[in-house]
């Protein structure tokens, strides 16, 4: 969750005014990101079951879609975007962003074949995106 807020944060700087669709964006995103706990206990309670990581893998997919939600909406709409705004920022956190809902969409399908194996694909999200901060090129 406060990796969440932090990259939440990060964002809105670039952000210089809002629209109504920005707002609703924004409200699906902060919800989904409060729901987080549940499907986070339920999954540690019950790690040895598909279920419970489907369950925890889903939200996090719905956590990412609806931040990228909000990067398409801004970049679609220039002007609710920070006139300092360096070229192809947004493009660069958007595909950083991608990176959760990748991996937790393959933890999914993985852990038909093999739950460690899914399980082990959640545990690297945060080196992936760790990593991406370095890898993924700022250039659009």
């Amino acid at each position: 969750i406060g990796t969440y807020w932090a990259s939440h944060h990060r964002l809105f700087r670039w952000i210089a005014g809002y629209d109504h669709a920005l707002v609703w964006r924004n409200l699906l995103f902060l919800l989904a990101v409060s729901f987080i706990p549940f499907p986070t206990a339920f999954f540690s309670e019950n790690a040895g079951h598909q279920t419970s990581l489907v369950v925890y893998a889903v939200c996090l997919i719905l956590v990412g879609l609806a931040q990228v939600s909000i990067l398409r909406h801004v970049r679609n709409h220039e002007r609710l975007q920070h006139p300092a705004t360096p070229p192809g920022e947004l493009a660069w956190i958007q595909r950083r962003a991608l990176i959760v809902p990748a991996l937790s969409s393959l933890a999914i399908a993985l852990s038909f074949v093999s739950l460690p194996a899914a399980r082990l694909t959640l545990v690297a999200i945060p080196v992936a995106v760790r990593l991406s901060q370095r890898g993924l090129s700022r250039q659009t």
